[in-house]
């Protein structure tokens, strides 16, 4: 809640895209899926509104990956697109974002869930592929 977040929903517990399209009246208008998980992705586009639902992919998955989604569900409305960087400029926007980043805007120590020694590096990137970790950095000054 502390970062804007509302409600949360556990893939594991509920089934999301019902849960969704009751909590909104029949379905998000806006899905964003930060994760490379094809799961998330054809989950998020699944629980979009029918009619008019975006979905917007930004997480990267495997090269090559591909994911499902309904020929008819395209064509009553739903909409499913890509993004790198938004709509940023990087000359321009990433300067932006790291000054917004640097002011406090935008909190990014809140998101990071462990601190890693260099050593313990492939363990960082597996607690970021089973869930275990939101976001793991290295820390040079940790000893292991």
């Amino acid at each position: 809640k502390e970062l804007g977040c509302t409600d949360v929903l556990n893939p594991k517990e509920v089934n999301v895209p019902e849960k969704l399209a009751e909590m909104t009246n029949g379905g998000p208008d806006f899905c964003f899926v930060s994760v490379g998980l094809i799961s998330a992705m054809e989950q998020a586009f699944n629980s979009s509104h029918p009619a008019w639902g975006k979905t917007v992919i930004i997480g990267l998955s495997d090269i090559g990956a591909t994911m499902k989604a309904g020929i008819w569900e395209l064509i009553y409305g739903r909409t499913l697109v890509g993004t790198s960087y938004g709509s940023y400029k990087t000359r321009i926007g990433i300067p932006k974002l790291v000054d917004k980043v640097l002011s406090g805007q935008i909190q990014l120590e809140k998101l990071i869930t462990h601190r890693l020694p260099l050593d313990k590096i492939n363990e960082g990137f597996k607690m970021l592929t089973t869930g275990e970790s939101l976001r793991s950095i290295i820390d040079f000054d940790l000893k292991a």
